[in-house]
């Protein structure tokens, strides 16, 4: 009797230690976020976890961002970004951002302040590499002149 009490305990505790392991975020994490109007944006996150405490940048659009309040629960990550408009500190707004982190997939949304959500997927960046910069608006096609026969 004492030794299945003993397995029933060392179970309990492989449980509580597994579920109670906050997911390591730290790094690099590279995808797109979709606007409510269906808009397609780069996003950038770059994470440090410290346990359960989460700290970083955000860069979409503009310079990077500090994020706050970041927590890691398990698989579950979240933070809030206090976006600035242009004039810095002019229309600012807090994003409170949500995700799931599968292995090297993230998954999630940002809560604007008036219930819009941007949903985002991102993909950690390998580490020893470095991230893919983001990559300018193809320029249109000109059409070449012919050569002037009779000189320039």
């Amino acid at each position: 009797m004492r030794l299945r009490n003993a397995g029933i305990v060392a179970l309990l505790i492989c449980v509580c230690a597994f579920t109670g392991s906050a997911v390591d975020v730290t790094g690099t994490w590279q995808g797109q976020a979709t606007d409510p109007q269906g808009s397609a944006h780069d996003l950038t996150l770059n994470l440090k976890a410290d346990g359960n405490t989460l700290t970083g940048t955000i860069l979409m659009k503009r310079a990077p961002q500090a994020i706050s309040n970041g927590k890691i629960d398990g698989d579950q990550i979240s933070f809030d970004v206090v976006a600035s408009g242009p004039d810095q500190g002019a229309d600012s707004q807090k994003l409170t951002f949500t995700a799931k982190v599968t292995g090297n997939q993230m998954q999630g949304s940002a809560t604007m302040p008036g219930g819009d959500k941007i949903l985002f997927t991102l993909t950690r960046v390998p580490a020893g590499s470095s991230p893919a910069a983001p990559q300018p608006a193809a320029a249109e096609p000109t059409m070449m002149q012919p050569p002037n026969p009779q000189g320039s």
